[in-house]
C-alpha cells in the first residue's frame, strides 16, 4: 500500500477509539512531501502526465495528495469531536534545493539554515481561535508546548525549566507584537558540539550566520530572501554592535546548557 494513506487509516481507527470522555493526543508524522520524489495519485489531478524527475513537479503533486489525506483525516473525526479539537499542522523543515522556486535560492534550502531551510509553515485551528487570521510574530516549534498546554486548560509547572512561548495571545490579538525578541537554530555534527556548531538566530529585523570563521549578516526587513550579506563590504560600527548583541544571545543559550 501508500504509506501516507495507511498512517491515516491508522490514526481515523485510533480517533474513533477514544471516545468523547477523556482528552486525546494524535502526532501523526506524515511522510509527505519527500524524497523519493514520487507522483502519488491525488482526486482530480491526471498525474500520469506529470514526470518524477522534475523535483518541483513532484512536489506538488506530493503536497496535493497530503492536502487530500488531511482533509480524509478530518473528515473521518466525527463533528462533535472535531468541534472540541485543536488542529495544529507544521513542517519539520524548509524544502528541498531542487525543488525551490525564485526568489528562494536552490542551494539555501532544506539542510541549510538560511529561511528556506528553517522557516515552515504552522497552521492552528480549534475552540477559541479565530478563522482565517494571519501572523508575522516570531515563533519556534517548542512553542507548542505552552500553547497546547494554555489551550487545553492548564498551566506549565512554574518549576519545570524550558524555553517555551505560548501563542495564546495572538489568538486573542493576531496584531499583537512578537513575544519571543529572537528566534536561534543551529546544526552540529559528529566530532563537535555547541562551540564549533554552525548556527543562525536572528531578532526581528537582523539575522546572524556563523560557521567555523564565516558569518553572513541578512537584513530581513529590507532582504527578506538574504540575497545581500550585509558584511560584503566589511563590518560598519552599527554592524558589529547587530554582531555582538546577537552573539553575546547565543552564548546565554550555550551557557544554560553546558552548565
Amino acid at each position: 500500500g501508500y504509506t501516507p494513506e495507511q498512517k491515516v487509516d491508522d490514526a481515523i481507527s485510533w480517533v474513533g477509539s477514544q471516545g468523547n470522555d477523556k482528552p486525546w493526543l494524535l502526532w501523526l508524522a506524515f511522510n509527505l512531501p519527500h524524497y523519493p520524489h514520487h507522483v502519488p495519485e491525488v482526486e482530480g489531478l491526471n498525474s500520469s502526465e506529470i514526470e518524477a524527475s522534475d523535483p518541483r513537479a513532484a512536489l506538488d503533486v506530493m503536497t496535493a495528495r497530503l492536502d487530500q489525506e488531511i482533509g480524509r483525516l478530518l473528515a473521518g473525526i466525527d463533528e462533535e469531536t472535531l468541534e472540541n479539537t485543536i488542529v495544529v499542522l507544521i513542517g519539520d523543515n524548509g524544502t528541498t534545493g531542487e525543488a525551490n522556486d525564485p526568489p528562494f535560492h536552490p542551494e539555501r534550502g532544506k539542510f541549510t539554515l538560511y529561511e528556506g531551510g528553517v522557516r515552515v509553515p504552522l497552521i492552528i485551528t480549534g475552540p477559541g481561535i479565530p478563522q482565517g487570521e494571519q501572523s508575522s510574530v516570531m515563533v519556534n516549534s517548542t512553542d507548542l508546548f505552552a500553547t497546547l498546554i494554555e489551550l487545553s486548560g492548564n498551566e506549565v509547572p512554574e518549576s519545570l525549566e524550558h524555553d517555551s512561548v505560548s501563542l495564546a495571545p495572538y489568538f486573542a490579538n493576531p496584531a499583537a507584537s512578537s513575544v519571543r525578541d529572537f528566534i536561534y537554530a543551529d546544526t552540529f555534527y559528529e566530532g563537535s558540539g555547541f562551540e564549533e556548531g554552525v548556527f543562525a538566530i536572528r531578532n526581528d529585523r537582523y539575522k546572524l550566520i556563523r560557521w567555523n570563521d564565516h558569518q553572513e549578516l541578512y537584513d530581513l526587513a529590507e532582504d527578506p530572501y538574504e540575497n545581500s550579506n550585509l558584511l560584503l563590504d566589511g563590518e560598519s560600527e552599527a554592524e558589529i554592535a547587530i554582531i555582538e548583541g546577537l552573539e553575546n544571545r547565543v552564548l546565554q543559550l550555550r551557557s544554560i546548557y553546558i552548565l
